[in-house]
């Protein structure tokens, strides 16, 4: 495994396989709440909203590369594959899903908590053995990881440029 992971295009795949997920839940959570800041806040304001929420998107991208990256070099080969994108795809946007599921049930309703998370694993564990069993799952799993990579490329320039607002702003300010 550590042979597949030391080639750069398969870890910018993997960084794609993260960064798409997280990135699409940041902008759908920023396009829920741009029309209640366009009442409140000037251009720069909302501008500088805006890069805050991009900003906590490039972290917490890196922080779920980084787990996929560890979880990459500790499990079997036997149990990812030769190719680790296709699993790693598969995993990050379960674990998304889960996330979504956990923020939108209200914690006094803890039994329907631990149902989503066995459901989570049940759907990991099938997951895993479907891109093991069928190649051409797999080899689509990283098709479609491939052809994000431009946006996924696109998301983290737009990081980039989120972070230089911030810094602006909290050097200015």
């Amino acid at each position: 495994m550590n042979q597949t992971l030391r080639q750069r295009s398969t870890l910018i795949a993997i960084l794609a396989a993260v960064a798409v997920p997280i990135h699409l839940w940041a902008l759908l959570m920023i396009a829920a709440t741009v029309p209640q800041w366009l009442l409140r806040l000037n251009a720069m304001q909302l501008i500088g909203s805006i890069s805050y929420a991009l900003l906590f998107a490039l972290v917490e991208t890196l922080i779920v590369f980084a787990v996929m990256f560890i979880l990459l070099l500790i499990l079997p080969k036997r149990l990812i594959g030769a190719n680790p994108v296709p699993w790693a795809a598969v995993a990050v946007a379960l674990t998304l899903l889960l996330m979504v599921f956990i923020i939108f049930t209200p914690f006094v309703q803890q039994t329907r908590l631990i149902i989503g998370f066995l459901v989570y694993l049940v759907l990991l564990a099938v997951g895993t053995l479907a891109l093991r069993r069928s190649s051409r799952l797999a080899r689509g799993v990283a098709a479609v990881v491939d052809r994000l990579i431009p946006l996924a490329a696109l998301y983290i320039i737009l990081d980039i440029l989120a972070v230089i607002v911030v810094l602006i702003r909290n050097i200015t300010a």
